[in-house]
């Protein structure tokens, strides 16, 4: 599935009784045996939940809650999201929010910085935020991020927020960055100083 994001600012906002809230700049949660490839975002993501009970909120770029494939897929959106409920499961993150143990995310990268709890709300609590994913218990491979430069715990500060599986991202500069394309893969990814910012894009969904 190729697909691309460009909304503008997209609000959910749910207080009934759900069990789950999964948001995502292209899909909200994505299965098992599915395969998400050459897709971006570059609109905001904005979720909030409101409970008087546990719940369970993702919120990503692409993916809110994975238990599939994704590869070869950037975001550039900011994501703000939270749930009043300090003690239920939060993921919120720049390309994945919570990568379930089935789940794979490869050759694929987040510029955006603003990744975490909703800024004007300090009631909103963000439990794992990560500037790749919020949490890990999948598979994790050639990712890259910017470094975050706000000292504002409201963002996402690492790679990945939590989770049994750490590995699989690593932090570049923004110059490292618009060089990686070939490492990302050249089958897919091309580069130029003139397009997306001089970040790598993909070859059949260019912005």
């Amino acid at each position: 599935m190729n697909s691309t994001s460009t909304l503008m600012p997209a609000i959910y906002q749910q207080y009934n009784n759900i069990e789950h809230l999964n948001i995502g700049g292209i899909v909200g949660a994505l299965w098992k045996g599915s395969t998400l490839n050459q897709c971006f975002n570059t609109g905001k993501i904005y979720g909030a939940l409101t409970c008087q009970i546990e719940k369970y909120v993702c919120a990503a770029g692409i993916v809110g809650e994975c238990f599939g494939n994704v590869e070869n897929c950037y975001n550039k959106g900011d994501v703000s999201a939270g749930n009043t409920d300090s003690t239920s499961g939060q993921a919120f993150g720049g390309l994945v929010g919570s990568m379930q143990p089935t789940g794979t995310l490869k050759n694929s990268y987040n510029t955006s910085l603003n990744i975490g709890r909703i800024p004007l709300y300090q009631n909103y609590k963000a439990q794992y935020k990560g500037l790749v994913c919020g949490a890990n218990e999948g598979t994790i491979s050639n990712v890259y991020y910017l470094p975050q430069t706000s000292t504002s715990t409201v963002y996402a500060t690492a790679g990945i927020g939590g989770g049994s599986a750490m590995s699989g991202t690593t932090q570049k500069t923004s110059a490292q960055l618009q060089g990686l394309a070939s490492t990302l893969g050249s089958t897919y990814w091309v580069q130029s100083s003139s397009i997306n910012g001089g970040f790598p894009y993909l070859k059949n969904n260019q912005p």
